[in-house]
């Protein structure tokens, strides 16, 4: 996943996967001329690029138990559907070039 975006209110919305700025502005271009019919689409205007400067990451992990009761219960309380490996938050952290 790249680090640069288009936001295209019409066609795919938002598009993240860009490596440069350079594939972001040519997939903009591309988007532009899909505003071209009989006229001009007004909404061509809200088009963007852009860097992404922060993603989520986990953050506070726990791990699933490793013993838990016959209704998936741990020792203190806590109920883990059988799925789940851990339990997490997420915060926003900077993204490093």
């Amino acid at each position: 996943m790249g680090n640069f975006f288009v936001y295209d209110p019409e066609g795919r919305r938002f598009v993240d996967h860009f490596e440069t700025e350079k594939q972001a502005l040519e997939y903009a271009e591309e988007c532009i001329l899909s505003y071209l019919d009989d006229g001009w689409n007004e909404d061509v205007v809200h088009i963007a690029v852009g860097k992404i400067t922060h993603r989520p990451k986990k953050c506070n992990v726990i791990e699933r138990p490793d013993i838990l009761d016959e209704d998936n219960y741990a020792e203190d309380g806590t109920y883990w559907p059988e799925e789940w490996d851990y339990v997490c938050g997420y915060e926003m952290t900077v993204i490093d070039d």
